[in-house]
């Protein structure tokens, strides 16, 4: 039996969470799944398996633990009992499981049958089977993976264990809330939110290919054409998402993947805000620093679309020159220094040909004064194809 809760009501609601065979639910940082909600205790209850059937069983908590309105210490589980710790309502939910069928491991190249002791396979994640270790990141490592159901490749990102507290389990399921609603052709899409041995984990689509920084390492710096082509894909999904009310915040070559050598695909909006609905931590640092604007190192719960849009700048100018933003500067106290007081250095330096055209868009993007950037990524878009158009036409045929 595949097991899940739906959190109907609180702070999670709308999330699925796949059951391990021992979920600990409360306000401690040793819990499975952290609630910050009204009425949850530190060690609040217990969802379990036991032989064919899930269980809950109240834990040290004096608010008490109810299923379809009734305390319960120890109880049995039935498809669509309500469970309710505090103000947070959850729905138990079931299904059968699948038969196991044929798949394979990134380091077998022929196909074989599942064994029957899979579960104790180091390389099985819920439904999925480990291919390839892609990376690690601030808050968690992505895999690729293969659904053994569907077949299907997707990507699979899991929090750091030592990293899971109720501020990241937050903004780690605010990504999978928003992300999972994007439908846009340059967004990476998001399938599902599950949880493995106590850590969270997002299914997403799995792109072939590299990120923008990874392309510049190893092929150089694109010319003036092929960064605004880039920037323009890039300023579409923003339009698309900044509509919707949600600002990146992390835009930055590392989360912007190439495909063919052309199109992009953005990921990670696991620092997003959301217009009227933000979780931020304030007078704190989101992102990485070079690539983000002035105000959002000092507030970065105060910040609207102009900081993705200073971001894009930055990114155009990584892209032509090689080097990020204020490239010549180190530390992190000097760094924030210097992006609040320090003229950046000019294209123009770096890139002696440069087009005026694009120095033009850059310098208006990375203004230090919000007020002088693009007022929206439409104005920014529009620049953007004009000087793609000029340039191009200056360009012999």
């Amino acid at each position: 039996m595949i097991a899940k809760i739906l959190i109907t009501a609180g702070s999670m609601a709308g999330i699925s969470i796949a059951l391990p065979n021992s979920l600990t639910i409360g306000k401690g940082k040793g819990c499975n799944l952290q609630l910050g909600d009204d009425g949850i205790a530190e060690l609040h209850c217990q969802i379990y398996r036991q032989n064919d059937g899930f269980f809950v069983k109240n834990l040290e908590s004096e608010e008490k633990t109810f299923v379809n309105d009734k305390a319960v210490h120890d109880h049995p589980l039935s498809v669509k009992d309500c469970i309710r710790i505090g103000s947070v309502r959850m729905e138990f939910c079931a299904e059968e499981e699948h038969q196991p069928i044929k798949t394979h491991f990134a380091d077998k190249e022929d196909e074989f049958d599942m064994p029957e002791a899979i579960e104790d396979d180091p390389r099985k994640i819920g439904d999925y089977i480990i291919l390839d270790h892609l990376g690690t990141g601030a808050t968690g490592d992505v895999f690729k993976a293969e659904n053994f159901t569907t077949h299907e490749v997707v990507a699979l990102k899991i929090l750091h264990a030592q990293d899971i507290d109720k501020h990241i389990l937050k903004r780690f399921i605010q990504e999978v809330q928003i992300c999972s609603k994007f439908d846009h052709p340059k967004i990476v899409k998001v399938y599902e939110f599950g949880m493995f041995k106590g850590r969270p984990l997002i299914a997403m689509e799995y792109i072939e290919g590299i990120s923008l920084e990874e392309f510049i390492k190893e092929y150089g710096s694109l010319t003036a054409v092929q960064a605004l082509r880039t920037a323009g894909q890039i300023a579409q999904a923003l339009h698309y998402t900044h509509q919707q009310g949600v600002v990146h915040r992390d835009l930055k070559p590392s989360n912007i993947l190439l495909q063919n050598k052309e199109n992009i695909k953005i990921i990670d909006f696991g620092v997003i805000k959301v217009y009227g609905n933000s979780i931020t931590f304030a007078n704190q640092m989101i992102g990485t620093v070079r690539y983000i604007p002035p105000e959002q190192i000092d507030d970065a719960s105060s910040v609207d679309e102009r900081a993705d849009i200073y971001s894009l700048g930055a990114i155009m100018y990584f892209l032509v020159s090689g080097k990020p933003p204020f490239f010549d500067i180190e530390g992190i106290e000097s760094l924030i220094l210097n992006i609040n007081a320090r003229k950046l250095t000019p294209l123009k330096k770096l890139v002696p040909n440069i087009p005026s055209e694009f120095q033009s868009i850059v310098r208006k993007a990375m203004h230090r004064k919000i007020e002088k950037r693009y007022p929206n990524i439409t104005a920014m878009f529009r620049d953007i194809i004009e000087a793609l158009q000029t340039i191009e036409n200056k360009s012999p045929s």
